[in-house]
């Protein structure tokens, strides 16, 4: 919306200043945060490393890096989801979940699938979040299984994801997902993206 209406006004607002306009839009209705935004405004995979000042990293795509997603049929809002999250967390979960941003980082700029797979391993939204969503635990089980390098909740969720080695690899976890959740009595659409 905001690329549409900088064009129908001439295109003179920069990447920082689009940014700025989508913040205030998202804050209304999501909070105040640009990790839904920045990767839709600028494409692929973004570090936002701040929000004052919007300071954001775009970080390499690995070579063939491919993504299955399984939006169960479930509705989750995402305050009932963040109002799971813990409050206080001990001390090696955070240290824990900081090694991975920095494994994620790396393993981009590496071009290492294996490393960023191994770094998709949430301790802190995650186990809070997947008692909210029926069948992601197994789903998430079998997709490793199948072949997934890392598997996790999408945000807030009901929308699980996993990073796959391309799309026949895909295709195969995405079919083990769309299972679990069925046994699990929740239908599942997939997508198999890169």
């Amino acid at each position: 919306g905001a690329v549409a209406a900088d064009a129908l006004l001439g295109s003179s607002l920069d990447t920082t200043a689009l940014l700025h306009c989508c913040l205030a839009a998202e804050e209304t209705v999501a909070g105040r945060h640009l990790d839904n935004i920045a990767p839709s405004l600028l494409g692929g995979i973004v570090l936002v490393r701040s929000l004052d000042p919007i300071d954001v990293v775009r970080l390499p795509i690995p070579d063939g890096l491919c993504i299955v997603l399984a939006h169960p049929s479930q509705r989750l809002r995402t305050s009932e989801a963040r109002g799971v999250l813990p409050t206080t967390l001990p001390r090696s979960d955070v240290v824990h979940q900081l090694a991975q941003v920095g494994a994620i980082v790396a393993a981009c700029f590496a071009n290492d699938l294996a490393l960023l797979g191994r770094a998709i391993d949430d301790r802190i939204a995650e186990p809070a979040r997947a008692p909210l969503l029926p069948g992601f635990v197994e789903a998430k089980r079998v997709a490793m299984e199948a072949g997934a390098l890392g598997a996790s909740i999408s945000g807030a969720g009901p929308t699980a994801f996993a990073f796959v080695a391309g799309v026949a690899a895909g295709e195969r976890v995405a079919a083990a997902m769309r299972e679990a959740y069925g046994t699990a009595g929740v239908d599942c659409t997939t997508r198999v993206t890169h």
